[in-house]
């Protein structure tokens, strides 16, 4: 899955995604990661400290505002997360 960053969006196959929907692999958290106000923020039920500092880089890499595409699939999948549902 490639994600372009933007400053207040995400751009997923030349669509605007505001939100990306998570479930933690081999457990039940669930987060969701959005933008808002040109900040990242996301939620979660519950996590662990790996699926934290998996968000956590997503984050930082968002925040850079990269212009580059940036594929965030490897970064989620070793920290537990998996993106389930992209809403546009």
């Amino acid at each position: 899955m490639q994600i372009i960053v933007a400053p207040n969006h995400f751009l997923y196959k030349d669509k605007k995604v505001y939100n990306l929907e998570l479930q933690g692999v081999g457990n039940q958290a669930t987060a969701s990661l959005y933008c808002k106000n040109n900040e990242t923020i996301s939620r979660a039920v519950s996590m662990d400290k790996t699926q934290l500092e998996g968000l956590c880089k997503i984050k930082e890499a968002i925040s850079l505002r990269q212009e580059a595409v940036i594929d965030i699939a490897p970064i989620l999948e070793a920290h537990n997360w998996q993106v389930i549902q992209v809403f546009a």
